[in-house]
């Protein structure tokens, strides 16, 4: 006789046991933060985020209006750069946006996250295509590193604050 699984049962037990896994993350994190450590938030704060948005996502649950992104968000991308590598990965565009240069032409911005948690900025006008690969670490640091190649522009000020909802703001003690 065939054994026959509920998928529900199974799915409940699963996001409880990711439950436990978030808040024990969380305490480690805590811990760690109280013990003088320093930030963690690019390591256990992450992690924990993250667990929390698989089991929200395992739910059902989009109230929060972030839940995990399933992989076929993801795509292969291939940005071919005019002075520089060829970059292939697997991405996710979360923030672009497009305007006329005063010389004439287009410009457009671009930021794609990769499956690895790296961040891609891609400069793109019609005569030339840069890119940077900035590599997974602190997140401001990463923040910074997107804004540096972008220069620092308004346009790209006003992309990553209105659509990613970055603050550009580091506190010094």
């Amino acid at each position: 006789m065939a054994e026959y699984y509920d998928m529900d049962r199974f799915a409940v037990q699963f996001a409880e046991d990711m439950q436990k896994w978030a808040l024990r993350f969380q305490e480690l994190n805590d811990n760690l933060r109280q013990a003088g450590k320093g930030s963690t938030s690019s390591g256990f704060t992450k992690i924990a985020g993250s667990l929390a948005d698989a089991i929200s996502y395992a739910k059902g649950d989009t109230s929060k209006g972030k839940v995990a992104k399933p992989t076929e968000e993801f795509e292969p991308v291939t940005i071919k750069q005019d002075r520089g590598p060829t970059l292939k990965f697997t991405g996710l565009l979360i923030a672009k946006t497009e305007f006329d240069m005063r010389s004439g032409g287009a410009m457009r911005y671009e930021i794609w996250e990769t499956a690895g948690n790296a961040l891609i900025a891609v400069s793109e006008t019609n005569r030339e295509t840069r890119a940077v690969v900035v590599e997974p670490g602190d997140e401001f640091d990463m923040r910074c590193a997107v804004m540096d190649f972008f220069d620092w522009e308004n346009r790209a000020r006003s992309m990553v604050r209105d659509q990613l909802k970055w603050k550009l703001v580091r506190e010094v003690a």
